[in-house]
């Protein structure tokens, strides 16, 4: 059967949730096998991220959707800066 093929799949992917329920888009692209280059290329082709500052960020329709969360965390090296820790699927 099909689903039985990602059932390993998906364990792996509900062990790199973290508390929040959240999963960032490099481990998911890698879960599913793809490569976490060209699902970001492609969402940024798709008008879906975008990216100030060499940050990739979802469009706030996309947030007020309910598709992404981004949740911010400061730098180790330089407590000025900010960064997404977690970017990904609610």
């Amino acid at each position: 059967m099909e689903i039985a093929k990602y059932k390993p799949k998906a364990k792996i992917l509900d062990q790199l949730e973290d508390a929040s329920g959240l999963v960032n888009l490099t481990d998911c692209a890698k879960i599913l096998e793809l490569s976490p280059y060209a699902v970001i290329a492609q969402l940024r082709k798709d008008k879906i991220l975008y990216r100030p500052l060499r940050v990739n960020i979802p469009y706030q329709k996309y947030i007020d959707k309910g598709w992404f969360r981004v949740i911010m965390r400061r730098a180790k090296d330089d407590p000025t800066h900010c960064y997404p820790t977690r970017l990904g699927p609610l």
